[in-house]
């Protein structure tokens, strides 16, 4: 039997590896799914600042994910492209300009045609009720 100071040791050693074991239980539990977590979003963040490689199957050579460009090429081609809207959008303002003169004087024509016609009938209503004298 043992005596009561080798049964407090024994229970000690039970405590203390049931400690031990709720310790790596809750590690695994709470711990380890937000280091995994941070993990994962810091590699997509690397990946989405530096860019990735492309994915080549090694037995058939195909590609099996494209290679994506860094945040650096992607924020260049943006600025390209807005350079390029900036310099047509001056260009349209310019077009709207000459548009804008053109509908102006299309519209003055249209009521010079206008008042033409409107001449023109008075005159042949002149002409109806009282014939040229020859």
């Amino acid at each position: 039997m043992l005596s009561p100071l080798e049964g407090a040791r024994v229970l000690e050693l039970i405590i203390t590896f049931g400690a031990a074991v709720a310790v790596v239980w809750s590690f695994l539990k709470w711990v380890w799914p937000l280091i995994r977590t941070g993990a994962t979003t810091l590699v997509a963040f690397k990946n989405a600042v530096l860019g990735t490689d492309e994915v080549i199957h090694p037995d058939t050579g195909k590609t099996l994910v494209p290679a994506q460009p860094g945040l650096g090429s992607r924020v260049a081609s943006i600025e390209v492209t807005l350079s390029e809207l900036v310099r047509t959008n001056h260009r349209l303002d310019g077009l709207e300009g000459r548009v804008d003169s053109l509908e102006r004087a299309s519209a003055e024509r249209t009521a010079a045609r206008t008042e033409t016609v409107e001449l023109l009938r008075v005159v042949d209503t002149a002409l109806k009720t009282q014939p040229p004298e020859e």
